[in-house]
């Protein structure tokens, strides 16, 4: 009965032994982009216990080199060689250099997957977000330093729901607003992009919609966005010149419903400017085109902006007030980035729509 105790005592060491050696504890150096390296060239390290398969066993802690925690969490899968095969599990927590929580994640099969919310370096809270299998899907929200709600806006499967998010100031005041800095090749719910051989619209990366037209009749690309006119708003893009003819007219058409009953805001590339309004065909505005040397003559963009305010529409150009008009009804929902006469090519960079929608709760 002695000796059976000892042999299942002997096996129990054996296997213990087995298991210490199969959970071998490693230490992992990487570079300022997380890339494996030698020690000598480290920011980061890892420590980690491993089986011989690569399965990361129990909390792995990341280090900057100079020894403070920068994350902890668990991991599938963790390769000795090559980081960006790594797949993390489960919840995940990074830090700042000075302790505070950097971010915090919920993660599967290596995806964010979950609430992922990020705090500034001095504990503050930026925005959290809900994601599907490293798409936001659901609610991305973000903060002010004061904790209250300043921006919100739903997601599914990557893609804005809406084409607004719903903003509001320090004070409690609400805007709807769009930020369209035309960064993808991609269809959006209020515009497409034309390819016919005369009219070309596109997204060129890092430069924004680059719309081309070689016909005397010009091109518009149409957006649609419902403004209401009952309450102010600000419309504002910048634009530049790519080629053409300098003369050729582009800007920004509004409220349009026909080509008798719209809004708009023009200029050229040797510096002269025109805005007003068509309403059952007949222009009110600027009595003639002006002259600007506000406005840039190459290639550098022009920022045009628009404001209502009560019962006044004020226009900009690159931050300067170039006159006002009283403010007539919008005719219809369109938005357009317009060229009026070709040949010209225009990138239009950016637009910007916010629309004041009154008091609304945050929570």
């Amino acid at each position: 009965m002695k000796q059976t105790i000892n042999f299942i005592g002997l096996l129990l060491l054996l296997s213990v032994c087995q298991m210490a050696y199969a959970q071998k504890q490693v230490k992992i150096y990487y570079d300022s982009k997380w890339k494996v390296c030698k020690e000598s060239k480290a920011a980061y390290y890892r420590i980690a216990k491993m089986d011989e398969k690569g399965k990361a066993i129990g909390l792995v802690k990341d280090y900057y080199i100079t020894g403070e925690l920068q994350f902890e969490g668990h991991y599938s899968y963790i390769d000795k060689y090559d980081n960006e095969k790594d797949t993390k599990e489960g919840l995940c927590k990074w830090y700042y250099k000075n302790g505070r929580l950097s971010q915090e994640a919920y993660t599967q099969d290596g995806f964010f997957d979950g609430l992922r919310t990020h705090w500034n370096d001095s504990g503050e809270k930026e925005y959290e977000a809900h994601y599907k299998k490293d798409y936001l899907h659901g609610n991305r929200s973000t903060f002010y330093a004061n904790g209250k709600l300043k921006t919100s806006e739903e997601f599914k499967e990557g893609y804005r729901v809406e084409n607004w998010t719903t903003e509001w100031d320090e004070g409690g005041k609400c805007m709807k607003t769009l930020n369209e800095e035309f960064v993808k090749q991609e269809v959006h719910s209020y515009y497409e992009p034309v390819d016919l051989p005369h009219i070309k619209s596109k997204i060129i990366e890092g430069k924004g919609m680059l719309i081309k037209c070689t016909l005397d009749t010009g091109f518009t690309q149409w957006l649609t966005f419902p403004l209401d006119d009952t309450s102010n708003f600000t419309l504002e893009s910048t634009m530049s010149y790519k080629s053409g003819n300098e003369k050729s007219i582009y800007g920004l058409l509004y409220g349009y419903k026909d080509m008798d009953n719209n809004h708009f805001f023009m200029l050229n590339s040797t510096g002269y400017y025109f805005y007003g309004s068509m309403l059952d065909g007949k222009i009110s505005g600027m009595e003639g085109w002006m002259y600007s040397e506000v406005i840039h003559k190459t290639s550098e963009g022009n920022k045009l902006k628009i404001k209502k305010r009560n019962n006044q529409l004020q226009y900009y150009i690159n931050g300067q007030l170039m006159g006002s008009l009283e403010y007539q009804n919008l005719a219809g929902n369109f938005i357009g980035l317009s060229i009026v006469k070709g040949p010209l090519e225009v990138y239009f960079e950016t637009l910007k729509v916010r629309q004041d929608i009154g008091a609304l709760n945050r929570e």
